[in-house]
């Protein structure tokens, strides 16, 4: 089980184990495994401290509050016909880091941002014998059973993908 470990307490653990001649033995006392101790260590290591960093992904600084970039890419957009990825690197050569993304939330908020309409798929039958397969009403004869009942012999027949079925009564 996974274990929520404390700032302190790691930085605590680092600091003594790296005193310790060994290592092994100490984390063993203080039952913590050794893969958690050595990525506490690298981590230690590149940064100088433990502590648990955001696993928040880094986004840029919110587009909306800088107007002058918004007119920008509303006279692109309008003016000039461009597309997001021309008004990106356009805003990207001016000195504002910006995303597509972001591009296409404020041509939405001032509705002007077209969407294309997808074409649409055709589906074609996917079962396994499509050209075997028949349409209701046309007999076809898929199940034949043989029943002898003395002298009366009987034979049905069924078509499957409809409700229709017949019986065939014979003697000999």
């Amino acid at each position: 089980m996974k274990k929520d470990y404390s700032t302190e307490f790691k930085l605590f653990i680092v600091d003594k184990a790296l005193k310790t001649k060994n290592i092994k033995r100490f984390l063993k006392i203080e039952e913590i495994p050794k893969s958690t101790f050595y990525t506490w260590l690298k981590k230690y290591k590149d940064t100088g401290t433990v502590a648990n960093f955001s696993t928040r992904p880094k986004t840029s600084t919110n587009i909306f509050n800088n107007q002058k970039a918004i007119n920008l890419i509303i006279e692109l957009y309008t003016k000039e016909y461009r597309g997001k990825h021309y008004i990106k690197a356009y805003l990207n050569r001016e000195g504002i880091n910006i995303g597509v993304t972001a591009i296409e939330n404020v041509l939405k908020r001032n509705n002007l941002w077209r969407k294309k309409t997808k074409k649409k798929k055709k589906r074609y039958d996917k079962r396994k014998f499509v050209s075997k397969i028949q349409k209701e009403g046309k007999i076809v004869q898929i199940d034949t059973a043989l029943r002898t009942f003395g002298k009366i012999y009987q034979i049905r027949q069924k078509n499957s993908l409809s409700i229709h079925s017949c019986r065939f009564s014979y003697t000999l």
